[in-house]
């Protein structure tokens, strides 16, 4: 371990916070789910405050299962699959099995503290999973884990002063974002004019000859623990005008995405059936989709998946235009 400051001191996990973990009620019995108590799953941490989840049990469920009650204030944190990924309880809630809880001892470590510290702590701990399908860590690992203790004055300050530093950078990234949308408002108006001149001259290129397409597919939901991890699985509600695909309502865990198919980093993805076929939306991570998309894993020197994306979605208006007598050959 490495010096500290002087009135800090280091301790454990397990001397500062109350450890434990969930548990999951029996699947298919109606009277343990779909109640009042809000139940967490890898898929609802997203390193921030958790208020609502996805999935609730009763309190039927709640007895007849491993699953506890954790307070507002616990910090949660996944051990199997996405490692290290975090959550903040905002209210009572149950966990599953794959998440372990630490509720603080307040007189000794800060809720907040606890949740940024061990966000510094995420790919330590990745590196010490263990399993040959599904990484996992374990309590006991968690309870042992080294925990520089500075004075809860100290603590405080700390976390203000990163949480300012923060929120800087999230009024920075809100300001990129609207940048972004101004040039995408511009990248239309030419890819636009592009379709025009295409009509006119009569070129064009099949997307598909950009790369390979790929259609998804569901993992079987007979197949344990296959939802609900770090892989985001694109389906059509998923999928804008366009732009990124940045979060999806659903997540796979690695076994989950091992039962489909996953695209690659700067994938095309478009809806190929139902009421919003035609769809298109881009990734900039790795993602699975359902069996309602298309996926084009674009060769790397074709070209840039926003660009492709775009010109897609305004070939749509632009057929629709010329279908309407809005556009005319020459």
């Amino acid at each position: 371990m490495t010096d500290l400051p002087p009135g800090w001191a280091w301790t454990t996990l397990g001397d500062v916070a109350e450890l434990g973990s969930g548990g999951t009620p029996r699947s298919g019995d109606a009277r343990f789910y779909s109640g009042d108590i809000p139940w967490a799953v890898i898929g609802d941490l997203r390193d921030s405050t958790i208020a609502e989840t996805r999935s609730t049990i009763t309190q039927a469920g709640l007895t007849n299962s491993s699953a506890k009650l954790v307070p507002p204030g616990a910090v949660l944190l996944a051990m199997y699959g996405s490692i290290g990924k975090l959550g903040m309880v905002a209210r009572q809630m149950a966990t599953n099995q794959a998440i372990a809880f630490a509720i603080p001892t307040k007189a000794l470590i800060d809720g907040k503290f606890l949740f940024w510290y061990l966000r510094s702590q995420r790919s330590l701990l990745t590196s010490k999973g263990k399993g040959a399908t599904q990484q996992n860590i374990s309590q006991t690992l968690l309870r042992t884990w080294p925990v520089p203790l500075p004075t809860p004055t100290e603590q405080q300050r700390i976390v203000e002063t990163l949480e300012a530093h923060l929120s800087l950078l999230d009024s920075a990234t809100s300001t990129l974002q609207t940048t972004s949308v101004r040039l995408a408002t511009l990248g239309r108006a030419a890819s636009a004019q592009l379709w025009e001149q295409s009509a006119t001259t009569g070129m064009s290129i099949a997307v598909g000859s950009l790369g390979r397409v790929i259609t998804g597919s569901t993992p079987s939901r007979t197949l344990a623990e296959a939802f609900g991890g770090e892989v985001p699985f694109v389906t059509p509600s998923d999928v804008g005008r366009g732009g990124e695909v940045v979060t999806t309502a659903r997540t796979l865990s690695q076994r989950g995405a091992a039962a489909t198919r996953v695209l690659t980093p700067g994938s095309i993805v478009t809806v190929c059936i139902g009421a919003t076929l035609g769809k298109v939306g881009w990734s900039k991570s790795a993602v699975a989709t359902n069996q309602q998309i298309n996926g084009i894993e674009l060769d790397a020197l074709a070209a840039r998946p926003d660009f492709v994306a775009v010109l897609m979605v305004d070939f749509r208006s632009f057929r629709r235009r010329r279908r309407a007598g809005r556009v005319e050959p020459r």
